[in-house]
């Protein structure tokens, strides 16, 4: 193990897996510190511009996505056909960017109160640049992504966790906001110019009719598979904003906040390893093959996604000894954190899924998924229930979405199961298990809940704790020496 130490320091790949570790650390201790120092109300109003900013990266139209997959399959000798794709997906994204600072000035100027409940007004253009840079800065860092230039893109993210964690020291009250806009609006621009400066991909500032529409084909595409799943996690978040109280949405911000933080570290991972699992899954590997890497991959992943998620609903209750306002979100924040490890099962079946160019059913899936959340999640808050019951929706909605992506899996490689078969693959009884006991807790309200879970589901999940950590070291040492 110790002689790969220094292969550990040199590859590229690994760098820059602990260089997003550390941003997300930071970005998961700025996010406590912001929601104690904003307190409630304040975060709600926070987490409501957090809210819009995601709907508003949905407005790129996909170009990054797009510019990705075009650099990565054509042939990267040919820097002139390579300075036409970055122009035209530069000047498209510039296009866009324009076209939404305009709307969002006029709207400013006919006096329109945009969302009053959260003064989202004085907050609109400064949202609204923010995107903007955003757009530019996904599009530069997917063209270096694509050619392996990963050092600019950590130092990007880098420098958008330290000014934003800066600010909490600096800002106080509702100044913190416009603190934490102002540093995020700082970040995008000093981040476009490490871009630019020195860049070893050549640009060529010409529009090609063509080019151009490739882009926007692909990237549509790519952008409504994207957002179709992420929309099931957005919709609970959308519908709090509008049926409840700016409180409890700060509530149910933090309970977000801290599900995406908990496995962002594995993310990190799925993000470099997804090319590999897209090889690995290709149309030409024989069908056991297929079956064997699937398999492999699924245990790994769900093991680990359920061991973060029972850890960090069991050492809960020591978050709410430092916020204690936020109390009324342990209920809800359990079934958030139960709707990501239940999703993060599915990894496997959604790399098959792409491999064999099935996205579009996938989004299929992600859509009829939304509409349970907004469906029953609208009829819940004109019932005025407790927003916790818009957190359950989302989790019978991600449990609907996994069974569905796990029969459409199954089925590209021969295996025609049915409802039954794939919720026992996607949830058997040694999740299921731990599951029902988190899920009896919180209706009893019971403050052991977390402990009794977590050694549940470790008692019932021997096996794949030593299969996992047996694989994950060999695929690691392997992975530290390429």
């Amino acid at each position: 193990m110790f002689r790969n130490l220094p292969l550990l320091f040199t590859n590229k790949i690994l760098l820059f897996t602990a260089n997003r570790y550390f941003c997300y650390f930071l970005s998961f201790i700025r996010g406590i510190l912001v929601a104690k120092f904003l307190g409630p109300y304040f975060f709600g109003i926070w987490g409501f511009i957090q809210l819009i900013l995601n709907y508003l990266s949905y407005t790129s139209l996909g170009i990054g996505y797009a510019v990705n997959v075009e650099l990565s399959t054509n042939n990267k000798n040919d820097k002139e056909n390579i300075a036409i794709i970055v122009g035209n997906s530069m000047l498209l994204t510039f296009f866009i960017c324009l076209l939404l600072i305009c709307i969002v000035i006029l709207v400013e100027l006919s006096d329109l109160k945009l969302f009053p409940s959260y003064s989202f007004s004085q907050y609109a253009l400064f949202a609204a640049l923010i995107a903007c840079l955003n757009h530019i800065t996904q599009v530069f860092a997917n063209i270096y992504r694509a050619h392996g230039f990963l050092f600019r893109i950590a130092i990007s993210e880098l420098l958008l966790s330290i000014l934003t964690f800066v600010c909490v020291f600096i800002f106080t009250g509702a100044a913190l906001i416009e603190g934490l806009l102002f540093a995020m609006t700082s970040s995008g621009i000093v981040s476009i110019i490490l871009y630019l400066i020195k860049r070893p991909i050549q640009i060529k500032w010409c529009i090609s009719s063509k080019i151009a529409k490739q882009l926007l084909s692909k990237g549509l595409s790519l952008l409504f598979y994207n957002m179709s799943f992420y929309f099931i996690m957005i919709t609970g978040r959308t519908i709090v904003s509008i049926f409840y109280s700016v409180e409890e949405m700060g509530y149910f911000s933090l309970a977000n906040s801290i599900t995406s933080a908990m496995l962002l570290g594995l993310g990190s991972i799925t993000w470099v390893l997804f090319p590999k699992f897209l090889w690995m899954l290709r149309p030409d590997v024989p069908v056991n093959e297929t079956k064997l890497t699937i398999s492999k991959v699924t245990i790994i992943f769900s093991f680990f996604a359920y061991v973060i998620v029972f850890g960090a609903i069991m050492l809960a209750p020591l978050l709410f000894l430092y916020l204690p306002k936020y109390r009324p979100l342990a209920s809800a924040l359990n079934y958030l954190l139960l709707s990501q490890a239940i999703f993060s099962s599915c990894i496997a079946y959604n790399s098959i899924a792409i491999a064999r160019n099935k996205q579009m059913a996938v989004a299929k899936v992600s859509l009829m998924s939304v509409s349970i959340v907004a469906v029953t999640g609208t009829i819940l808050a004109f019932m005025k229930v407790d927003f916790t019951w818009i957190a359950c929706s989302t989790l019978v909605a991600i449990c609907f979405f996994s069974v569905l992506q796990t029969r459409l899996g199954e089925k590209l490689v021969g295996e025609k199961i049915g409802l039954i078969d794939s919720f026992k693959k996607i949830l058997p009884l040694n999740f299921l298990l731990p599951i029902s006991v988190i899920a009896i807790g919180n209706l009893l309200s019971y403050k052991f809940t977390g402990v009794i879970g977590f050694i549940t589901l470790i008692i019932f999940n021997y096996r794949n704790l030593c299969y996992s950590f047996h694989e994950s070291k060999a695929y690691f040492l392997k992975w530290a020496s390429i």
